[in-house]
């Protein structure tokens, strides 16, 4: 009878809700040449753009093949702009294959310009020695092969790395409550918002969590007498 008579206790659960503060190092001098690597962007957008910095001196180039001696000259006292890309996590593997569109970039350029030069003497020779190789075309040598273009000779690149150590804060709330508040209908959520706080069925707790984070950073600028 007397167990009978009590109450039956409710059943209870524990729920447990962390939040994270995680620490960051943030950049407090941004430059206009900083280029930081987010997997919410594709990487052609971060291609065009370092390009675009790259060549702010375009104009060289356009003086080179036009054979401007004195605007070469004036331009190379012109600093080449030096670009730096930052990535982090997944990130890292997607800067690798940024830059690795930013070299094939440069080497397709420098050998198109290689390979006109090439043709352009080619065909004054032609026209040049028409009248005495008419009779050898026997002993004719193949043309020389276009030289494979070496990217190093015309870009500087560094990469580095580095980890950091970050303190991210975790905040924990542990709530008590009834089994039948966690059903899954209209009811139970109107019943549990009507209850009152009770501090002895929640605590509130803090600690400190340490997280490394590895980053990458590639530097990337033009040499001078170059492109």
């Amino acid at each position: 009878m007397e167990t009978a008579l009590k109450k039956k206790k409710k059943k209870t659960c524990k729920v447990i809700i962390d939040t994270i503060q995680k620490e960051y190092d943030h950049v407090h001098k941004k430059k206009n040449t900083d280029i930081y690597i987010r997997s919410s962007k594709p990487i052609n957008i971060y291609q065009k753009r370092i390009i675009k910095l790259l060549n702010t001196n375009t104009s060289q180039v356009a003086n080179i093949i036009e054979g401007n001696n004195k605007n070469v000259n004036n331009s190379k006292d012109m600093p080449n702009e030096q670009v730096c890309i930052y990535a982090v996590g997944s990130n890292i593997i997607r800067s690798s294959y940024l830059l690795q569109d930013i070299v094939n970039y440069y080497c397709k350029f420098l050998t198109s310009i290689s390979a006109t030069k090439q043709s352009t003497n080619t065909n004054k020779t032609n026209n040049t020695n028409i009248s005495a190789t008419s009779n050898k075309n026997a002993n004719t040598k193949a043309p020389a092969k276009i030289k494979h273009t070496d990217y190093s000779a015309h870009l500087d690149i560094n990469i580095n790395s580095e980890t950091l150590s970050m303190n991210d804060n975790i905040i924990s709330n542990t709530y008590i409550i009834n089994d039948i508040f966690l059903n899954d209908n209209y009811d139970s959520l109107i019943n549990f918002a009507k209850t009152p706080y009770n501090p002895k069925l929640h605590k509130y707790s803090e600690r400190t969590k340490e997280r490394r984070v590895t980053y990458v950073s590639i530097s990337i600028k033009k040499k001078n007498k170059t492109i």
